[in-house]
């Protein structure tokens, strides 16, 4: 009888004897068991939110007064000045615009006064009929926006930060491109001209006491399906209101004709736009082919 007898010096924990035949006699094997080889875990990377993206995440809280509306808008600014701008918007401010009170402060900065064109601009922001438009104010010779407004002005229009604040503008009378720029965007843009000086308030704040605050009104809303801005528009020989490709006809005018000894005077009065125009002196002639 012959006994084969295998063993390794290996751990008694993992050692394992089985019985192995051997022609008519029986022989102990001592192995161990082999390890499964481990599935390595999957890693993975979470990537980082840009401060673009946290910047404009931080504004639309659920107590935030701004529109969700602007906030896809605001995830797609890409010039580096527009970006710049984020991080001064605040969610307490429905136009996300509402710098610091301090000892110098003009009429615009002072949120906290009721007679300012920064509280005025805000309260017309907060009215359901802005909540999806940007708003253009008249200033003197500019039109400006504030907050989240100018920064769309700044990424769309290539207008640039005043002082490096979110407020922008353009001069009135590039009022139509800057309306262009943003209408051919797909936003809608609401125009705010001044009033007469006569129904103008005197500020009673004693750091501005010499200044007046104009009063102001909705001259017109700009639409991409209504891009052109009619207000204070007086027509002439050379200028139309509507583009030339433009199927809308045009209302007609009144019109009068006064026979003088010098000649015809045409008096023509648009009613829809309150315009008259004036022509002296007018041959037989001229009046016909009018």
């Amino acid at each position: 009888m012959v006994f084969i007898v295998f063993s390794t010096r290996l751990s008694t924990a993992f050692r394992t004897t089985l019985p192995i035949r051997y022609g008519r006699t029986f022989c102990l094997l001592s192995t161990t068991p082999t390890t499964p080889t481990p599935t390595p875990t999957p890693s993975f990377t979470t990537t980082p939110t840009s401060p673009i993206n946290a910047s404009v995440q931080n504004l639309f809280t659920p107590k935030s007064q701004i529109d969700s509306y602007w906030q896809p808008h605001l995830l797609d600014i890409t010039k580096p000045a527009a970006q710049q701008l984020l991080s001064q918007l605040v969610p307490t401010c429905p136009m996300g615009f509402q710098p610091p009170p301090t000892q110098t402060q003009s009429s615009l900065s002072n949120v906290a006064g009721k007679n300012t064109l920064l509280a005025y601009v805000r309260n017309q922001k907060s009215a359901p009929r802005h909540k999806h438009h940007i708003l253009l104010i008249r200033v003197g010779e500019f039109y400006e926006s504030y907050g989240l407004d100018s920064i769309l002005l700044v990424e769309h229009a290539g207008l640039n930060p005043m002082a490096g604040k979110s407020r922008a503008g353009c001069p009135y009378r590039n009022i139509q491109q800057t309306l262009d720029c943003l209408t051919s965007k797909g936003f809608t843009v609401a125009v705010y001209e001044e009033a007469s000086d006569n129904n103008a308030v005197k500020h009673t704040m004693t750091l501005s006491s010499k200044y007046k605050l104009k009063t102001r009104l909705l001259a017109q809303v700009v639409s991409p399906a209504n891009p052109s801005y009619l207000f204070n528009l007086i027509l002439d020989d050379s200028a139309s209101i509507l583009p030339s490709s433009s199927s809308t006809p045009t209302s007609r005018p009144y019109v009068g004709i006064i026979e003088k000894n010098s000649g015809y005077t045409y008096i023509e009065v648009d009613a829809e736009e309150e315009t008259v125009r004036i022509s002296e002196g007018q041959t037989g002639e001229s009046v016909a082919c009018r």
